[in-house]
């Protein structure tokens, strides 16, 4: 399967250099489009689009680090900054996005044993399971 897009979900954390490693890695082979995301929680008592400054400028932070790091490694990547009642639904919710047009994804993400890869290509992968049981609306903030 050669992969034309792969999403790259961001927290922040140690791994997140690696991750974006290795999805250049995959991608530059096929010249996909890599897309990171970084999601913001937001909790149940505020509204979905509430001004979350100290939450977004770290979300932009942990995004410009992610452009730094694919420019070093030689590869071009896209960036979205989310807000959604829970990262895992958003992951979900952008993933169906990407393969709207039946075009594979690869979702990379950190795990307790480090990076992981969930192939995504086929819709109905998105469509069941607890993720997708609890996904909530999201709104893209970039």
């Amino acid at each position: 399967m050669q992969l034309k897009r792969i999403l790259v979900p961001l927290a922040g954390t140690s791994v997140d250099p690696e991750v974006i490693r290795v999805a250049v890695v995959l991608g530059k082979p096929a010249k996909a489009q890599i897309v990171a995301i970084h999601v913001i929680e937001v909790r149940w008592n505020l509204p979905l689009d509430a001004i979350l400054e100290p939450e977004s400028e770290r979300g932009e932070t942990v995004l410009e680090a992610a452009v730094k790091v694919a420019e070093q490694a030689g590869a071009h990547i896209e960036t979205e900054l989310v807000q959604a009642r829970e990262a895992a639904a958003a992951i979900i919710d952008t993933a169906r996005d990407l393969c709207r047009h039946e075009i594979p994804v690869v979702a990379l993400g950190q795990g307790e044993d480090g990076v992981g890869l969930v192939d995504t290509s086929r819709a109905q992968d998105l469509e069941s399971g607890p993720v997708a049981e609890q996904r909530r609306t999201t709104k893209v903030l970039r």
